[in-house]
């Protein structure tokens, strides 16, 4: 099941996010944060994967303090939800 993967793996996205940011490896942060947008589509991810897609790096490290709020509220939401 996709939330199972999800609930699994959700941390190494966020981690490979923040280690592409802090190293300033935008095509890694490209990559990671279209990734995670295909696969969860949250408001943060969303207008992450947006402005890395511009080019937009210096406004990305506060949406991605939000993206990760939001991924740990929706892995609560889905381990409460998983059988």
């Amino acid at each position: 099941m996709l939330s199972s993967i999800f609930i699994s793996e959700q941390q190494v996205y966020l981690e490979k996010i923040n280690i592409a940011f802090d190293n300033q490896d935008w095509v890694l942060l490209n990559r990671e944060l279209h990734t995670l947008e295909e696969f969860c589509s949250t408001p943060g991810a969303v207008q992450a994967e947006k402005l890395s897609a511009n080019k937009q790096f210096v406004s990305i490290k506060p949406i991605i303090t939000l993206l990760e709020q939001e991924i740990i509220k929706l892995t609560e939401i889905l381990v409460t939800k998983t059988p």
